[in-house]
C-alpha cells in the first residue's frame, strides 16, 4: 500500500550537518481526500432532482451561463439543440389520485424522456418542466428523437395509460442565435403549440 509522508530538512544550528524528520501523512491525506468526495458529492447533489435523478435547474442554468459566456467569447459553439418538455395533467393526477401518484407520473416521464434521449443531459426545471439540451449524436438525430418521444405520448394518451408530455425543441442557428434563452423560448412556444394540439386532439 502507498504511504504518504512528508519530509523537512533544515540546517543545524552549526551549520555542519541537517537535521532530516519524516513524518506519517497517510491520515492527514486520507481526510483531505474524504473531505473533496463529501464536496464534490455534495456539488452533485445540489444539481441533481431528487424526485426523478435528472439534473436540476441549477445544473441547467449553470449549463445555459457556461453555453452563453462561450457564445458572447465569440467562440464557435457546437451545434445545439433545445428541447422543452410539459408533462401534461400533473395537476390532476395530484388532485384526483393524491401526491404519490403525481410523484410516480412525474418519475415515469423523466424515465421516458432518459430512454430516447440517453446521450444529453435531462434537467427537471419545475413541478412538470424538463430541458433537454441536444449535442452529438442526439442533435444529429434530433428530428428522429422527437419523433419518437411524440409516438410514445401519442400511445399513452390513446391508451390512457403512461404520461403525456407536449414538447417543442429549436436549434441554436449560428449569426442568428446571440443567446440560449432565444433557443429555449423558440422550443418554449413550439412546446405550447404541441401541448394545444394534444387536447385538441385527445380530450379527456
Amino acid at each position: 500500500a502507498i504511504k504518504y509522508t512528508r519530509m523537512i530538512v533544515r540546517k543545524s544550528s552549526d551549520n555542519s550537518h541537517f537535521i532530516m524528520a519524516v513524518e506519517n501523512i497517510d491520515d492527514e491525506v486520507r481526510k483531505e481526500r474524504e473531505h473533496l468526495r463529501a464536496l464534490n458529492t455534495e456539488k452533485e447533489l445540489a444539481r441533481r432532482d431528487e424526485l426523478t435523478g435528472t439534473k436540476n435547474k441549477t445544473a441547467y442554468l449553470e449549463l445555459e451561463q457556461s453555453v452563453q459566456s462561450n457564445l458572447d467569447n465569440g467562440m464557435d459553439y457546437l451545434p445545439f439543440a433545445i428541447a422543452v418538455c410539459d408533462v401534461n395533467d400533473l395537476k390532476k393526477i395530484n388532485d384526483n389520485e393524491g401526491h404519490k401518484a403525481g410523484d410516480d407520473y412525474i418519475k415515469e416521464a423523466a424515465r421516458i424522456l432518459c430512454n430516447i434521449f440517453d446521450h444529453s443531459p435531462v434537467f427537471r426545471i419545475g413541478d412538470d418542466e424538463f430541458v433537454i439540451f441536444l449535442r452529438g449524436d442526439d442533435y444529429t438525430a434530433r428530428e428522429d428523437l422527437m419523433s419518437q418521444l411524440r409516438e410514445t405520448v401519442m400511445a399513452n394518451a390513446i391508451s390512457e395509460k403512461g404520461p403525456v408530455i407536449a414538447s417543442g425543441m429549436s436549434e441554436f442557428v449560428p449569426g442568428k442565435d446571440t443567446t440560449v434563452s432565444a433557443v429555449f423560448e423558440r422550443a418554449d412556444n413550439m412546446m405550447y403549440e404541441n401541448k394545444n394540439e394534444i387536447k385538441k386532439d385527445y380530450p379527456h
